[in-house]
């Protein structure tokens, strides 16, 4: 059994999520030396290396751990600052491309995330750079990046990524390692029906870079961060619930109108149990009006019930095996009609491509 597949000491999880909760524990120390190793190798699987380092250095507690655990975060820390460097000098091109052409676009996920709920973006780790177009802009989009030295995969590709999913990674120029990846919406079609010229009216300004762009609202934003989770069937990376539980912690999300407009999307059931991985990780950041939707829907407690897991860091059971994520991702949507429009969307996808791998096949020919 893999490390990852191996079950977390408790211990070493419990002290490590304590370490990173959003309300900022103070606990002393936060990691004992016989469970700093696994909390440390438990922060890297999860993204949350360079949090716990911080938090341990604002209490002066990085120097008291193991000499193992100390070097792990230390080698960690500046993997990741190589990293994000790279990254912030992919977007810089991107953004420059793109405000020349005169094309409006949102910064998503981890480099918005980093910019406005965390004291340093280096705080959000992050794999690639996910910026939003609105889809009619998508080709003028495409014009400039690659007159800007981006590449784009092939016609073919293009053609099976616009219709299997919502976004594309391309490239950027001058031998930069990192990857850019270009959305035109936030959802699969067939799937969710998010509002995307709503979620340019309601973006309000983000700072990432040095570039003055846009982010979501704080409302569209839990929204997405759910959307996200739901697509990869809430996989345990709890570095996206802490973005979750951050967001319910520092911003106005009221529950009325977070499930309004999630009805709105079509995606209820995704909110909901977004709703409760926040209160199973992170106790204490759900607010009561939260809970009572969630408690009131029997969708989302049926599901629970059926395929929760038993493991601390996990909400669902099963979240890698496919048949599984086939069956979760009938059953986490919101209603008969929109399972049925999914399920089409599906096999008109799969009766057309061979395989489900986009990002590493390339589409038939027309």
């Amino acid at each position: 059994m893999t490390r990852r597949e191996a079950a977390p000491n408790l211990s070493a999880l419990r002290a490590l999520l304590l370490a990173v909760h959003p309300a900022e524990p103070e606990a002393d120390p936060l990691l004992s030396p016989d469970i700093a190793a696994e909390a440390v190798s438990l922060a890297v699987d999860h993204r949350l290396s360079v949090l716990l380092a911080s938090r341990l250095q604002d209490l002066g507690q990085i120097d008291d751990l193991p000499e193992q655990a100390r070097r792990a975060l230390r080698d960690r820390l500046l993997a990741r600052q190589s990293d994000h460097h790279e990254l912030e000098q992919a977007l810089i091109p991107t953004a420059a491309a793109l405000e020349s052409a005169g094309i409006p676009y949102i910064v998503l996920k981890g480099s918005a995330l980093g910019a406005l709920l965390y004291r340093e973006p280096l705080h959000r780790e992050m794999s690639d750079v996910d910026i939003l177009v609105q889809p009619e802009q998508f080709a003028a989009a495409r014009s400039a990046l690659e007159s800007a030295g981006f590449t784009f995969p092939s016609d073919d590709d293009i053609a099976f990524w616009k219709e299997a999913y919502y976004n594309l990674p391309i490239t950027p120029p001058h031998g930069n390692r990192a990857i850019v990846e270009i959305h035109w919406s936030i959802a699969q079609q067939g799937r969710h029906h998010p509002d995307i010229t709503g979620l340019f009216a309601r973006a309000r300004p983000c700072r990432f870079a040095g570039i003055e762009s846009l982010a979501f609202s704080p409302l569209d934003q839990f929204l997405h961060q759910a959307l996200h989770l739901s697509y990869h069937y809430y996989q345990p990376r709890l570095a996206w619930v802490l973005d979750l539980a951050l967001l319910l912690s520092r911003e106005d999300l009221p529950a009325p109108e977070l499930f309004e407009r999630a009805e709105r999307w079509g995606m209820r059931i995704p909110l909901l149990l977004s709703f409760a991985y926040v209160e199973r990780i992170f106790p204490g950041c759900l607010p009561a009006d939260h809970q009572r939707l969630l408690h009131r829907s029997r969708h989302a407690r049926w599901l629970l019930k059926g395929f929760g897991s038993k493991k601390p860091e996990e909400l669902l059971a099963g979240w890698d095996k496919r048949r599984r994520q086939l069956l979760l991702a009938v059953l986490m949507l919101d209603g008969l009609p929109q399972m049925s429009r999914a399920l089409g969307s599906w096999i008109k996808r799969r009766l057309r491509y061979e395989d489900r791998e986009g990002h590493r096949r390339i589409a038939k020919s027309k």
